[in-house]
């Protein structure tokens, strides 16, 4: 058997991300690759019973990247994180909706062949 499982990036930062805490959790591997990638330091937690996400990023100086006034695990990351950070994140983990592409895949099979 074959278990795909579609995730982004952006569900290590949200309260509600991972299916609320109730799925597959890719925090850590999210995580991981900002330590390696920028030697940034990463602070996780569970938020209580929902999701195991990421509340502060520290840089190389002990500060956190993430403005106070942030509100972590509601704030979509793509409008706090530095740009570079997030083209780094995006590169590293594409999100690919399998479904999507299963659908156009079919769709294009087909006009091919009602183009024969």
């Amino acid at each position: 058997m074959i278990n795909i499982i579609q995730w982004r990036w952006e569900e290590a930062f949200c309260k509600f991300g991972f299916e609320d805490g109730d799925g597959w959790n890719g925090t850590d591997l999210v995580k991981r690759f900002i330590k390696k990638k920028f030697d940034y330091d990463c602070e996780s937690d569970a938020w209580g019973c929902h999701n195991y996400m990421i509340f502060k990023i520290k840089n190389k100086n002990g500060k956190n990247i993430i403005d106070e006034d942030i509100n972590v695990g509601y704030d979509d990351p793509t409008d706090y994180l530095p740009k570079h950070m997030i083209k780094a994140l995006n590169d590293e983990f594409p999100y690919h909706d399998y479904c999507e592409w299963k659908l156009e895949t079919m769709l294009n099979n087909k006009q091919t062949e009602e183009i024969k």
